[in-house]
């Protein structure tokens, strides 16, 4: 079973695609075109589909992209805070209370103990939790220290990219379908464009400093 967007046209169009090449060579591969939220979360969750045809962003920062989606620390769901922490305040310390001296105490003092941490939320509960971004459940310890060097700097995020991809492709989790290409391009009679970034913020973000020279 293939799961797509219902609201993703390409996507949909290329799972068919995937769909009837594998049928053609004996396995009996459907399409099920779920809301976005469906499919990502019940339907992924408990195994309703055998693999997601979708889309991942390009570029932006690459070590964390690629940490997000491969990296083992990604699996971990993590409780999503909903109120503002209230400012600690200080309270004047308190008069000692009278107490029995060593000499004529019977009871131990309780040893020290440290405050437990909050504990993750409960599935059914209504506290909010991030959703793990790495949502193919990869966790390979033998790539894991390249990614981790790529996200300290310590390591180059191309070199890394180049050693870990083929690893990713050869376990077959995700496999790179398509990629979308935008081409923007000025005119020499317009000036102040930038041509870097993403199109929305990196380009058009500064539309307002564009000026056109006189004819």
């Amino acid at each position: 079973m293939l799961g797509v967007s219902d609201n993703d046209p390409t996507s949909i169009a290329v799972a068919n695609t995937a769909a009837d090449q594998l049928r053609n060579v004996g396995i009996a591969a459907s399409v099920a075109a779920l809301d976005p939220v469906v499919l990502y979360g019940d339907a992924l969750v408990n195994n309703r589909v055998d693999a997601v045809i979708g889309w991942r962003q390009a570029g932006g920062d690459l070590a964390t992209a690629l940490a997000s989606r491969y990296g083992c620390p990604a699996l971990e769901a993590t409780p999503v805070a909903t109120t503002a922490t209230p400012v600690g305040t200080q309270s004047p310390p308190s008069s000692p209370s009278p107490s029995p001296s060593p000499e004529s105490s019977t009871e131990p003092s309780p040893p020290a103990t440290n405050t437990a941490p909050s504990p993750t939320p409960e599935p059914d509960s209504d506290a909010l939790v991030q959703a793990p971004s790495n949502i193919s459940g990869i966790c390979d310890r033998t790539i894991q220290p390249r990614i981790d060097a790529a996200l300290r700097g310590t390591a180059d995020v191309g070199d890394v990219i180049d050693a870990v991809e083929p690893r990713l492709w050869d376990m077959w989790t995700v496999l790179p379908i398509i990629q979308d290409t935008t081409i923007v391009a000025a005119g020499p009679k317009l000036q102040n464009v930038s041509l870097t970034g993403a199109v929305p913020v990196g380009i058009v973000g500064d539309a307002g400093n564009w000026v056109k020279l006189p004819q």
